[in-house]
């Protein structure tokens, strides 16, 4: 059990880490300054993390949420306009998302 413990805090920490990256790989997506095949490949990560959360709130807040995440940015200082229960709710589920449409997590 403890083991399952550590996977699921190494998996928060990873996608904490792709979600602090998404506004540079989106910085260097449009400016060249990287091969065509790293551009793919940043173009991928983005979409799917971008997608992960809007499929949990929105377009709306989804970049919101990425930064958040990114940042460990708590419900005190938010952006967003959802209450608690439903900011950590969205949080832990656009996590979950993440790590699924990188195959991260079965």
């Amino acid at each position: 059990m403890r083991t399952r413990k550590k996977l699921t805090d190494s998996l928060d920490l990873l996608v904490e880490a792709l979600c602090l990256d998404y506004s540079r790989r989106a910085r260097h997506i449009g400016a060249n300054s990287v091969s065509k095949r790293t551009e793919t490949e940043y173009k991928y990560l983005n979409f799917k993390i971008f997608d992960a959360a809007v499929s949990v709130c929105g377009e709306r807040d989804a970049l919101t949420y990425i930064e958040e995440i990114g940042n460990r940015v708590g419900y005190a200082k938010s952006k967003t306009l959802h209450s608690e229960v439903t900011y950590k709710k969205y949080k832990a589920m656009i996590k979950h998302n993440i790590a699924l449409m990188l195959h991260l997590k079965d």
